[in-house]
């Protein structure tokens, strides 16, 4: 791997176009969102408790959905990045999957340690109701403690972007992962901090130019959809398409089942609609996601790299 620093965080924009990653994307995104959809819709058609158990399945499968998708797509990133190749998606699923507790429960724990501290903070702090000494005390560590906090902060915010590339590339588990990420954060805060910003900076840009371009589509036909059609699909089109609403018609999500009875034909060209605009949905979305991960994996080597440099003049012997 020649390229380093703003240079390998400029080419992971190369790397998220690849086609294969970006089908990933694609792919997992709309199975991910489409099964917490449906385990959703059937806690509609239950009682409250039915409810609440199909939203938590719901909830639970984006959450294992997304730490598998987005650990395949970081593997497959870290290949790019360092021989030149994504290599298969096979590959990177069954990787996604042999490390799926570490995908799943790092940033989890990273967040339960950090409200471990404060709850000891709190606990410490309880001299502070000691009569004239317990102002004293609670003075002096202020100072410290709000050190403590920030670098905790610095961890869980600015090292979860480093969580999925240490595992992509290391196979590490949770504790760690969570070691090799303080290790970096530590090491290198200010190199992270700037190449999140650029990575912010960037998937902002090409987001509201790829948003753009989606939203602008399919506005043109909608148009089209009221000429040719005619204004009672438009209204129908317009309405499955948030702010597209056609003349005010009780028609799209929502408003058409409750307030008005259509044919079946029509009930299914408005699932066939939602099932179009979820696909559209995932396509505007894969690229983003796609280059976030590529850009923290870009990010990691870059770090990682600067970290082995000292090891490898001295003649010790880097770390993994």
């Amino acid at each position: 791997m020649k390229d380093k620093g703003l240079t390998l965080i400029l080419k992971a924009i190369d790397v998220s176009l690849d086609v294969q990653k970006l089908l990933v994307a694609v792919v997992g995104l709309a199975a991910t969102l489409g099964v917490a959809a449906f385990l959703a819709f059937l806690g509609s058609r239950t009682g409250a408790a039915g409810l609440f158990l199909f939203t938590l399945l719901a909830f639970i499968a984006v959450w294992v959905g997304l730490s598998l998708l987005y650990g395949m797509i970081t593997r497959m990133s870290y290949l790019h990045l360092t021989r030149g190749q994504a290599g298969a998606w096979q590959e990177a699923l069954g990787y996604a999957l042999g490390h799926w507790a570490s995908l799943m429960f790092t940033g989890l724990v990273m967040a339960l340690a950090v409200l471990g501290v404060f709850l000891v903070e709190v606990i410490a702090l309880l001299l502070g109701r000691i009569p004239y000494l317990g102002e004293l005390l609670a003075s002096l560590a202020f100072l410290p403690l709000t050190l403590l906090n920030a670098f905790a902060l610095l961890v869980v915010i600015v090292g979860s972007w480093l969580i999925y590339p240490i595992i992509a590339a290391e196979g590490t588990g949770v504790v760690a992962t969570i070691q090799r990420v303080v290790g970096l954060v530590r090491k290198s805060p200010g190199q992270i901090v700037a190449y999140i910003a650029i990575a912010i900076i960037v998937v902002g840009f090409a987001s509201w130019i790829i948003f753009g371009l989606g939203y602008g589509g399919a506005l043109l036909t909608a148009g089209a959809t009221v000429i040719g059609a005619g204004s009672r699909l438009g209204r129908l089109f317009g309405g499955s398409w948030p702010g597209m609403g056609m003349y005010g018609m009780p028609y799209g999500f929502g408003g058409m089942p409750y307030r008005v009875s259509l044919p079946f034909t029509m009930q299914l060209a408005q699932l066939i609609y939602a099932v179009g605009i979820a696909a559209l949905v995932a396509i505007l979305v894969a690229f983003p996601a796609v280059f976030v991960m590529s850009a923290a994996t870009a990010t990691y080597l870059t770090v990682a790299e600067s970290e082995a440099a000292p090891a490898q003049e001295t003649g010790a012997e880097p770390k993994p």
